[in-house]
């Protein structure tokens, strides 16, 4: 018996069940090159020796993913080394634990570290806010006193120091929109 035969009895031998839904026409239509792949396939595995048509009937893929092996490997383990099932079982569960605790302890830094960065902010801020107004206060003393060079030049530290602080908030703003621009615009090259 050939291959080609034992196939068409194998869909023979199986006909659909009548509450089972009939695939379409499109998907039992095989266009001419798969049909023709699938000839010429056929038509190898029919040239080889017997034993050779067996393994490459019997060769299957699987694949299987996941901490723990798949439950065959596992099975065959066990009977290898009794009591080795249960050893992964409990190396996994302590790797987890493990990865566990990595990533609650980065969690918590970083949240400290995002804590002291605000708290720092907040008290430059108040800082800087109060050497502000004593730079204020002073110039208004200063033109008060009929000493308005003098006091108009202590505005000009003042000013300064905004532009600057207004300038480099304009930068912060811009450079994150350029940096994620220039990561899609990587990742659509790669693509």
């Amino acid at each position: 018996m050939t291959i080609s035969n034992e196939l068409n009895e194998s869909d023979s031998v199986n006909p659909p069940a009548e509450n089972e839904t009939q695939p379409s026409d499109s998907e039992n239509d095989l266009t001419e090159t798969e049909d023709s792949e699938v000839g010429e396939i056929v038509d190898r595995i029919e040239q080889m020796p017997p034993e050779s048509q067996k393994l490459v009937f019997k060769a299957v893929k699987s694949s299987f993913s996941g901490p723990l092996p798949h439950p065959e490997i596992m099975k065959g383990y066990e009977e290898v080394v009794p009591g080795a099932a249960q050893r992964i079982l409990d190396m996994t569960e302590k790797r987890m634990d493990h990865r566990m605790n990595l990533e609650t302890r980065d969690m918590d830094l970083a949240h400290k570290n995002l804590d002291k960065e605000f708290n720092l902010a907040k008290t430059s801020l108040i800082f800087g806010g109060i050497m502000g107004l004593i730079l204020i206060i002073a110039c208004i003393i200063l033109v008060y006193q009929d000493k308005t060079i003098a006091g108009f030049s202590m505005l000009i530290p003042i000013v300064l120091a905004l532009i600057v602080k207004k300038t480099m908030d304009n930068k912060k703003n811009q450079e994150p929109s350029t940096e994620a621009e220039e990561s899609a615009d990587t990742e659509a090259e790669t693509e």
